[in-house]
């Protein structure tokens, strides 16, 4: 008996050392801050990235589905990056036209420590540089070295960039097996994520992300470009909405006209105020260090600027969501007005006028009209000269008419002569 109480005590202890290692290795492992983070490899070129290497829990899930890049979701790229430590990293990004170039819009941490950068096309990786960042909405713009290897995403416009309450969306990107997988959300609104403070017009909608996702499209019902995915937490994918991208593409990739057009005013809208903002705070184990290195994101949540006060880098969503209760509606009864800022007008096209039409004056060439005139002349002359030979040309009925003629006179001639011998 004594001995069955110390087995079973034994085995009770294993279990419980057991369950603690497994749940300090799910804290590790689960990523709020979808994206390159932690993605690392250090052996192979652009293309080479071991599936292998990817963190755990990356097969998509219910709500996801694996996808061909057909349709709109050819423009869903694979990023991937050699950093300044020589580590090599992945993420997503989405191909867009602004004028008349192809720009490659990604999350700015994705290549925040990239020395190099190469994007796959249709068919092959071809490089690209780094044009712009904007480190408050976590957005960076892209310059392949060849367009013609993309197809181009539409942009939303107007009222199609901002979506309805509970419309659906979709959120892509490559993950960690480098298989396009879409996540089929509801738009929950424009606020801060869940359990965090901050910025209060972040596109948020519900599902999950993976890492590698990271600078993944998010897509209408059009199948428009609304949204650029940078994080997710609690059920909730985080995107930067459409307004913050167009105002991103006018500021780093400027059309012609956008400096005179007249820029909406308002509290979401200034840019200085957007400016203005705090250090985010540090959460969870990325804050304390206690990370494995390889496990920490590659986008240190202490310098990027862009995160979302209170929502980890490096978080635990399966203790989150135990937090919040396991009710599957949660995400449905969450859906709420809109409450952001006034940030249609910044969803308008902002195409360059075209230039006023040129006024050409023909004016005649002297020496130009000479030489036509005299080809006209050349011409005229050729023309009569031929009108003469054939006028002169005998008709072939005229000349038979004179030999016949010729030969009945003959006759005559002949038997008149004869009768008077």
């Amino acid at each position: 008996m004594k001995r069955t109480t110390s087995s079973t005590c034994l085995a009770a202890i294993v279990a419980v050392v057991f369950l603690t290692t497994a749940n300090s290795v799910t804290i590790d492992s689960a990523i709020a801050q979808c994206g390159p983070g932690g993605c690392r490899v250090d052996q192979g070129g652009p293309g080479s990235v071991s599936p292998g290497a990817a963190l755990r829990h990356e097969s998509p899930g219910a709500d996801f589905r694996h996808e061909s890049p057909r349709g709109h979701y050819r423009s869903v790229v694979r990023i991937q990056t050699v950093d300044r430590d020589g580590s090599r990293s992945f993420g997503s990004g989405v191909a867009v036209r602004w004028g008349r170039r192809v720009v490659i819009l990604t999350a700015r941490h994705v290549v925040k420590d990239a020395r190099r950068v190469w994007v796959r096309g249709v068919a092959k990786y071809v490089e690209a540089r780094v044009v712009g960042v904007d480190a408050t909405w976590d957005v960076a713009g892209l310059v392949p070295s060849d367009e013609s290897e993309f197809v181009a995403a539409q942009i939303a416009w107007r009222e199609s960039g901002h979506p309805a309450p509970g419309e659906p969306l979709e959120s892509c990107g490559f993950g960690g097996d480098d298989r396009l997988a879409v996540n089929r959300g509801r738009f929950l609104g424009y606020r801060a994520p869940m359990g965090s403070r901050g910025r209060t017009d972040w596109l948020v909608m519900s599902g999950q992300a993976r890492q590698g996702d990271s600078g993944g499209p998010v897509f209408n019902q059009n199948r428009e470009l609304v949204g650029i995915l940078w994080g997710c937490a609690g059920g909730e994918v985080v995107a930067t909405q459409c307004g913050r991208l167009h105002v991103f593409l006018t500021e780093k990739f400027s059309p012609p006209s956008a400096e005179t057009e007249p820029r909406p005013s308002g509290s979401g809208l200034s840019r200085l105020a957007d400016a203005v903002t705090a250090v985010p705070k540090l959460a969870g184990a990325a804050a304390t260090g206690d990370v494995p290195a390889s496990n920490r994101a590659i986008d240190d949540s202490s310098n990027q600027a862009g995160a979302v006060e209170g929502l980890p880098i490096l978080a635990n969503q399966r203790l989150v969501q135990n937090l919040l209760g396991s009710n599957s509606t949660a995400s449905s009864q969450r859906i709420q007005q809109a409450v952001h800022q006034p940030l249609l007008p910044l969803c308008r096209p902002r195409m360059p006028e075209p230039p006023p039409a040129p006024q050409i004056i023909i004016r005649p060439d002297p020496h130009t009209e000479s030489i036509d005139r005299k080809m006209d002349l050349l011409i005229e002359q050729k023309q009569e000269a031929a009108e003469r030979e054939q006028a002169d040309e005998a008709s072939p009925v005229l000349l038979f008419l004179v030999i016949g003629g010729c030969v009945v006179l003959g006759i005559i001639v002949y038997f008149a002569t004869q009768k008077d011998v």
